[in-house]
């Protein structure tokens, strides 16, 4: 099965891939318990679960509606939480054993802590936080793999239009894993012309922008067929002119590793340092000059992977959970930096900096789970106080909609320490917000609804007494003439 993309000159033993399978999965399963048992509903999550729709593939996302009717019943997404979280951190596992077999690397901790980034990085919580995507993304991460993996076969047409039909299935699932393939073809190319020379590497390079041009052209008409022609996804979807590509690209990179850098926790800064360190040494030691150029090309090279395609767009979205690049990259160097050199105690230096990296990502992920399960418990307190006072009113008006302004307020934890953590202030949701798009599927999940209306209500309530129906730290409940107004106070 090796044209499938399984491995590059072996399939491996089954115990090295059942050593690699459990502890990958026992890792992983620690690494995301803090979000996926939280149960908390992130954004989307609120109206997948009140109102059961599909819709991914008006971001271009076809196959992953495909693959998620699977939990639909007479065309209702059925929310199953955890398992589509559960499924993903299985394929992740399974994703580490196809890299361990197209590396045919030894199961080894060291080597294993070397991989783990390849879904261990902060920016991957938000992806593991949507419990009706995690399973879709991580999906096209394990088909990147296996499109970086299909380039190996000896036939080199048959290889790249396997790739290509990989990378087509990947752009159809999530456009940013096909970074994830552009990572892996930096790691790969730079160990083969380690060992077979230069000429090796500019053979890759050719089969790799073949299969990922042919994947575009092959897309392109889905994209076509499937984008809507103005919105959301055709804001974020609108391309950088010709003339303007290269400074817009390059304008693109500097800020997406800024934002990403300035995401990642302290020590998570020095391990990469570290790494990159080591990639080097391996890089220049134990070879002639001739041996030692592509893999540095490679290095200089896999940044652009972070962002990949994306560098091309006007408008890209710039949230953590597109840059799941930034665990290809991770992996790259520290997969480069254990296998360049075969020493023993090297290998097992590699694997402790890799896995340093991985607390770190462990520290965040279980934060965000807490912060999570406050917020959760917080808008539960709240909005359970609101609406029993809103139904009150029903009954004795005849109204139960309202009109909301202001920000919803942070509960004390999370208003203690997203200050701390740049991350935690990107990826916690603020509740409820005036005008705010998922403040509606927040109030039906608790049978509130809002009203939109043109103007905004006054900022505070008219001077008679009677008009305010209740006040707190928190919010005020007030009647404007005819509309019941929620005033929040954040």
């Amino acid at each position: 099965m090796r044209w499938l993309g399984l491995g590059l000159g072996h399939e491996g033993d089954g115990g090295s891939d059942g050593w690699v399978f459990r502890r990958a999965l026992l890792a992983y399963l620690l690494l995301w318990s803090g979000i996926w048992l939280s149960g908390y509903r992130f954004l989307d999550d609120r109206g997948r679960s009140l109102w059961g729709m599909l819709g991914w593939e008006d971001n271009g996302r076809p196959l992953t509606t495909l693959v998620m009717r699977l939990l639909t019943r007479d065309g209702q997404l059925l929310d199953v939480t955890p398992l589509p979280q559960l499924l993903a951190i299985g394929l992740m596992a399974l994703t580490l054993v196809i890299v361990r077999r197209q590396l045919q690397a030894p199961a080894r901790w060291s080597w294993l802590a070397c991989a783990l980034p390849l879904f261990a990085t902060p920016l991957f919580i938000e992806n593991m936080a949507f419990r009706f995507d995690a399973f879709s993304m991580s999906l096209a991460m394990l088909g990147a793999m296996l499109a970086a993996g299909a380039l190996w076969s000896p036939r080199a047409y048959l290889g790249i239009g396997i790739a290509a039909g990989w990378l087509l299935a990947v752009f159809m699932l999530y456009q940013p894993a096909v970074n994830i393939f552009l990572a892996m073809c930096c790691l790969q190319g730079a160990l083969a012309a380690r060992q077979s020379g230069p000429a090796r590497l500019w053979h890759d390079l050719w089969r790799a922008l073949s299969a990922l041009v042919l994947g575009l052209l092959l897309y392109y008409p889905v994209m076509q067929h499937f984008l809507p022609e103005a919105g959301y996804s055709a804001h974020h979807a609108e391309r950088f002119e010709l003339a303007a590509l290269p400074g817009g690209a390059w304008q693109n990179l500097l800020l997406a590793w800024q934002k990403a850098l300035g995401w990642l926790h302290p020590g998570a800064l020095v391990a990469l340092g570290l790494l990159l360190g080591m990639v080097l040494v391996g890089a220049l030691g134990g070879a002639t000059w001739r041996r030692r150029w592509p893999v540095l090309l490679c290095l200089v090279l896999s940044p652009i992977a972070l962002f990949g395609l994306m560098l091309a767009l006007v408008n890209p979205i710039w949230q953590p959970r597109a840059f799941v690049g930034l665990g290809g990259v991770v992996a790259c160097w520290a997969l480069l930096a254990w296998h360049l050199r075969p020493g023993e105690l090297w290998r097992r230096l590699a694997g402790t900096v890799a896995g340093a990296y991985c607390a770190t990502v462990l520290l965040q992920a279980w934060l965000f789970g807490s912060l999570a399960g406050e917020l959760q418990r917080h808008e539960e307190w709240l909005l359970r106080d609101i609406a029993d006072r809103v139904n009150t009113q029903y009954l004795q008006n005849g109204r139960d909609r309202l009109v909301v302004e202001g920000n919803w307020v942070w509960p004390p934890v999370a208003e203690r320490i997203r200050p701390l953590d740049p991350l935690m202030r990107t990826l916690l949701p603020r509740g409820l917000q005036e005008g705010d798009y998922w403040n509606e599927p927040a109030l039906d999940l608790r049978g509130l609804f809002e009203e939109v209306v043109v103007t905004t209500p006054q900022a505070s309530p008219p001077g008679a007494v009677e008009a305010l129906l209740h006040q707190s730290r928190y919010y005020r409940l007030w009647w404007d003439g005819e509309q019941l107004v929620l005033s929040l106070q954040g």
